[in-house]
């Protein structure tokens, strides 16, 4: 993404991330990012199994609600299902 896609109130916080100087500034600008860098839709997130969502907004990962995910979890166990083919691929 080039710095003239990002909004200029988030500017200084992108930088921040991509220069690897806070991981805050990282995870936050990936939320936006991924909202359409509406702050309001980061607060409604609702994709619990993305790696991030126990981080986002400064959450603490032991809040109710929010799970820590293994990188070696199995998605469909994660989530609860094996998919819409009814687990077969």
């Amino acid at each position: 993404m080039r710095i003239e896609d990002v909004p200029t109130r988030y500017r200084r916080l992108y930088r921040r991330a991509r220069a690897g100087k806070s991981r805050k500034a990282a995870i936050r600008s990936h939320c936006l990012m991924c909202c359409g860098w509406q702050y309001v839709e980061v607060q409604k997130c609702t994709a619990r199994t993305c790696p991030l969502y126990p981080y986002r907004l400064s959450a603490v990962p032991t809040d109710a609600g929010a799970q820590r995910i293994s990188p070696d979890a199995d998605y469909a166990a994660v989530v609860g299902t094996a998919g819409d083919d009814g687990g077969r691929r």
